[in-house]
């Protein structure tokens, strides 16, 4: 090996233990960043073993109170309104009823999508970083709908609560309506409380099981998605350092050309030229890989 050989070699090594140390850096500074997000809430998913079942046993005998006290009510406006009527009331609810469930959530789990990917191939960097930025949009998303999780472990007692209330003001002003009252109204809320008592509408869809089972799939496909976007910060931050390397080692190289040019000439064994070739050849003033001009005389001593 050359000394120019020995010199190259060793350059490259160098850039490729810095550009190595620089991915591991930055994966730890995304590690760092993840650990912020995730440990919260890896708490809230240890709790809400606990906490989603003790919420769900009281709200679920107030509910049971609330239906009582509704179907009671609904069982003393059928003998008051005609038939027809109810009937009406029926009909225009179960189309309005399929506007609104249409327009709203489906019940149950909607855990966002989860496309973790941390294979690294020959992508350029602008693709890499295209991956980290959707993946992380979707951690983002991931993260929000598990706050919704969480935060259901309170706000399904409040849905009771008001439903409850609901159907108790009903059932007084009800029971305190002069003869000559108008029923229908009375009817029409009676109707939608107990679509509201639904246990697609009062637990959001969810049985104990399939909502601790929805919030550990989230959780899972978080870490996932972390995980991922951490193996490729790494990988973007080492090919930025090798190519930021690189062009800053040919602008370093180019400014000083002459200097590096006479010293690999000083550093390189004289050989005899026994091939014939031109080493002018190129480097005339067109570029044109044309000899430049030369007297004679002064060829034929080359």
């Amino acid at each position: 090996m050359t000394t120019e050989q020995g010199q190259k070699a060793a350059d490259a090594g160098r850039i490729e233990y810095r550009c190595e140390l620089r991915g591991r850096t930055r994966r730890t500074e995304v590690e760092a960043e993840a650990d912020g997000i995730l440990t919260p809430r890896d708490t809230q998913q240890i709790e809400a073993v606990d906490a989603y079942p003790a919420a769900r046993e009281p709200a679920a005998k107030v509910a049971k109170e609330a239906w009582t006290v509704n179907e009671a009510t609904l069982k003393d406006l059928r003998c008051g309104i005609d038939r027809d009527l109810q009937r009406k009331v029926r009909r225009v609810w179960k189309a309005l009823r399929k506007e609104i469930e249409k327009a709203s959530p489906p019940p149950g789990c909607q855990r966002p999508p989860c496309n973790a990917d941390e294979s690294i191939g020959d992508e350029t960097l602008a693709a890499l970083a295209g991956r980290v930025a959707w993946m992380r949009y979707e951690a983002t998303a991931l993260d929000t709908y598990f706050e919704t999780l969480v935060d259901e472990q309170t706000a399904l007692t409040e849905r009771v609560t008001a439903v409850k209330s609901d159907a108790d003001a009903l059932a007084d002003e009800v029971k305190n309506a002069t003869p000559d009252a108008d029923l229908v109204p009375f009817y029409a809320r009676a109707r939608v409380l107990r679509w509201r008592l639904q246990p697609e509408q009062l637990w959001r869809g969810f049985t104990v099981t399939s909502y601790l089972d929805c919030l550990d799939g989230t959780m899972d496909c978080m870490r996932r998605e972390w995980r991922a976007v951490t193996v490729l910060s790494g990988a973007i931050a080492e090919r930025e350092c090798v190519a930021t390397s690189r062009t800053e080692k040919a602008a370093k190289l180019q400014a000083g050309a002459v200097d590096e040019l006479l010293k690999r000439y000083l550093a390189t064994p004289a050989v005899q030229n026994t091939t014939g070739d031109d080493p002018q050849v190129g480097e005339g003033p067109a570029g044109d890989g044309q000899a430049a001009a030369r007297p004679a005389d002064d060829a034929n001593r080359l």
